[in-house]
Parts: C-alpha cells; structure tokens; sequence
C-alpha cells in the first residue's frame, strides 16, 4: 500500500503543480483586501493620547525615546543633578491582565504571579557615572519595588537596560525590598515619588502602551498588506 501511493504521487507531478500555481493567485488577492480592510478599520478609530496623559507629560518634564517598530520605550528627565531613564517594554505592559485581586489569593506561588506582573526598570544616574538601578514590578497601575542596587558605570549599565537583553543573574541584587526594615521601605518610596516615580507616572505607562502597540499593530498590517 505504502508504495502504491508513493508511486502515484511521482506519476502526477505536474498536475499537482498546475492545480496549485493556478490556485495561488486568488489567495493572495483575497488576503491582500483583507488586510486592507483591517488596516482601513483599524485607521477609522482615533489613536493618541488622552488629555490627562498629554498634561501628565507637560507636566512631569519627562521626555519620551520611542522608535516605530521597536517594542522598548526610554522615559527620560533630569531632576537637580541626577538623570533618571524609565524602560518599559510594551508588549509586556499590554499583554497583562488587569485583576488586582490576584494578590488575594494565598495559594498562588511565585512563577504564577510572573503571569501577572510586568518590569519597569529604573536607572537614576549622577555625572561621575554611579547609579541607583532599580527593579520595580508593575501590575495594574502602580509599582512595587522589587529590589535596589547600585552601581559605578552607569553608562554601561544603561547601555544594557536598552539593549532589551538585560538580566543581571551575577551581581548580587541585594535583598528583597519587601524584607527591608520598614522605615528604609518608606524612604525609598518617599525618594522615588520626589523623582515623580509614582501611579501617575504608572498610569501614563499604560496609556501609552496601549497607543504605541495600536501604532505597530496598524504599521504591522500596512507592512503585510505592500507584501501581497
């Protein structure tokens, strides 16, 4: 039986070619049009920033590096002497489910959690090049501090956080924020919402997250649609 069929398999080569190549080119038209009607769709629903985003940016002082097809986002601003860099990666922020009351649940054990938690790293950087890095979870519209660290080269390390590929597995992290002597957890928290590093700032993450993947999902559709 096996041979038989691979017997007539070789025997109609040709044919099965002529069926396909003939088919082909229906296909291809059928999903360029609809392509073109997503993208039309898609265009037909205002994409920007709300007002109170747009305020929160006039306001903050912080300026916004972001690059059309690239999925990491730098927020930058200088406060006295210190320049903090916020990086964010938007696929993160957009994929994750909105449900505070995730944390309710006792029984959920650490790799679950991940699911339901994004990054948000900062660097704070003075001009002889150290740094404070900090690891901040997100989830929802606020932040927790995952853990602290410094550093001497603030440049590299900076280099690293953008490069999308940073996972510091070596260095010693220092101990979990949540294990820290409260008063030294209220500082930190204080210091950071002097720098603006607050649910305001948490806020405007999502906002404009969710703009800037709506822009590459229609830059992605444009892109496919001059393909076919």
């Amino acid at each position: 039986m096996f041979r038989q069929l691979r017997l007539q398999t070789i025997a109609k080569p040709l044919i099965n070619v002529r069926y396909f190549s003939s088919t082909l080119v229906r296909p291809n038209s059928q999903l360029k049009q609809i392509l073109k009607n997503e993208l039309s769709s898609s265009q037909s629903i205002p994409n920007k920033l709300s007002e109170i985003h747009e305020t929160f940016i006039q306001d903050s002082s912080f300026k916004i590096n972001s690059t059309p097809g690239k999925s990491l986002v730098e927020m930058v601003k200088s406060v006295n002497d210190q320049n903090i860099s916020v990086v964010f990666d938007i696929d993160e922020i957009t994929d994750l489910p909105i449900d505070s009351e995730i944390f309710e649940d006792q029984e959920l054990d650490d790799l679950e959690i991940d699911n339901y938690l994004s990054t948000v790293k900062i660097l704070v950087s003075k001009p002889d090049n150290s740094g404070i890095f900090l690891n901040l979870l997100f989830q929802g519209d606020s932040f927790m501090i995952d853990y602290i660290n410094s550093t001497n080269n603030a440049v590299e390390l900076k280099q690293n956080l953008l490069s999308g590929e940073f996972v510091d597995k070596v260095n010693y992290q220092g101990p979990r924020f949540s294990e820290l002597d409260e008063s030294l957890q209220l500082g930190f928290e204080s210091w950071l919402n002097e720098l603006g590093i607050n649910d305001e700032l948490a806020n405007f993450i999502i906002g404009f997250s969710e703009i800037k993947e709506e822009d590459e999902y229609r830059k992605w559709l444009s892109d496919l649609s001059g393909f076919f």
